[in-house]
């Protein structure tokens, strides 16, 4: 049997029968099956940020400019060089309160953590002229194979592999892989690391961006998630798992895995250098549906694309959750923001229409009717490392009575019993 070639959706099921038969088959289970397997929880939206903006909005990243519904962000882009040959790549946070100022970057100090080998890569030169130690291939096409069985299996030498949701090997390829060495994360002389993704060299540039003019700055789609209770609008760049950079269309960066992170501080403490991310698998769907949440509607609510389509669509956003913003009055001198989020996959126990929209971190944690993946037990780190620079905070002044806090699990939107 032979496959049908996609390229990145993972959202096939719409129009199809495997839709059909794989909601008939309990669609929670199979979002399980994939978190398990290391689906990364950034997931990078075309168009639809601006459904939830506020009134009010601040813009962390001050060298960054945004289109006017925040779904688009527009970044410098800086000239360096690996190995003798040019690399352009856009920076986002630095761990030095001075070069954050400087290049109007976030001010992320957690990102110190990871010097000595522990995820980021050496560097020479200014900032702004860099000498990276490893850089990215991006000649890889991104693509998911999905057979015609109506079932979501891949099909590899004859044989039928596990559904495509987890990815069954070799169904699926990212589309920019860091070469040995590479990290997004860069150590300078003085100890200083920023987070440098990069964007283009002699071999490509990243499906997701656009480079604009002379090559001096790129744009990114923005993703709207939560944070505080508040929205927040931020765009993704790098995965430590191959699955999830093929779900995200981001470089595949395997450092970011051996990055510091405190488990049983929630990466409160100073030592981690992570932030927390909640993705539920298996929120409200329909993208017109204002409590719609969770890695299932970005799967149900997208349209594929044909190998022939444009490889930079991305399907719709999951509306993940997100434990910290780069505000250094949350706590003076180290703020607890980072880029690196540790991705946190969450189910819903109770009943589909009492799966509210959620915006805020640790009221989710502490939801007794929210598990992690298994079904049982509180919400920890799932594995996948994103790094998703943290952009700008929709502060509506208007909804402010409620501090934080989400819609209760058993009231409808209007606050009425279900």
């Amino acid at each position: 049997m032979n496959p049908r070639r996609f390229l990145l959706t993972l959202t096939d099921f719409s129009s199809s029968t495997a839709y059909s038969q794989w909601k008939e088959n309990n669609i929670t289970d199979k979002i399980k099956a994939a978190v398990l397997c290391g689906l990364a929880a950034c997931v990078v939206m075309l168009s639809a940020s601006g459904a939830m903006a506020g009134d009010h909005h601040k813009l962390f990243l001050t060298s960054a400019v945004e289109n006017d519904d925040f779904s688009r962000v527009t970044l410098p882009l800086y000239q360096g060089t690996s190995g003798g040959v040019p690399v352009w790549y856009v920076i986002t946070d630095a761990s030095s309160e001075y070069w954050a100022k400087q290049l109007g970057v976030n001010f992320a100090p957690k990102l110190s953590n990871t010097t000595a080998g522990r995820g980021s890569q050496l560097g020479t030169g200014s900032p702004t002229k860099l000498n990276f130690a490893a850089t990215v291939d991006f000649t890889p096409r991104r693509m998911v194979d999905i057979s015609v069985d109506g079932l979501g299996h891949c099909v590899i030498n004859g044989t039928p592999t596990l559904p495509f949701l987890p990815f069954g090997p070799g169904c699926f390829a990212a589309g920019a892989v860091g070469n040995t060495g590479y990290s997004p994360l860069v150590e300078l002389p003085d100890g200083t690391v920023l987070n440098a993704s990069h964007i283009a060299n002699h071999t490509g540039k990243a499906d997701k961006a656009t480079i604009n003019g002379n090559w001096t700055t790129a744009t990114f789609d923005e993703t709207t998630g939560g944070a505080l209770g508040k929205v927040v609008h931020y765009f993704s760049v790098d995965a430590s798992v191959v699955p999830g950079a093929v779900l995200e269309n981001v470089t595949v960066s395997s450092l970011l895995a051996i990055t510091p992170h405190d488990v049983p501080t929630g990466n409160a403490s100073h030592s981690s250098s992570r932030e927390g991310i909640i993705a539920f698998t298996n929120g409200q769907t329909g993208l017109s549906n204002p409590n719609r949440q969770g890695l299932n509607s970005t799967i149900l609510d997208g349209k594929a694309i044909d190998l022939n389509a444009d490889n930079n669509i991305s399907p719709p956003v999951p509306l993940n959750i997100l434990q910290e913003v780069p505000d250094p009055s949350a706590d003076p001198g180290f703020p607890l923001y980072s880029p690196l989020w540790d991705v946190h996959f969450a189910v819903w126990t109770v009943p589909y229409a009492q799966r509210t929209l959620q915006k805020d971190f640790n009221s989710v944690l502490n939801n007794t009717k929210i598990t992690n993946p298994t079904g049982v037990g509180r919400i920890t780190p799932s594995g996948p490392v994103a790094n998703c620079p943290i952009v700008s905070i929709d502060d509506d002044k208007g909804k402010d009575d409620d501090k934080g806090k989400d819609d209760d699990p058993g009231k409808d939107g209007n606050g009425k019993d279900k």
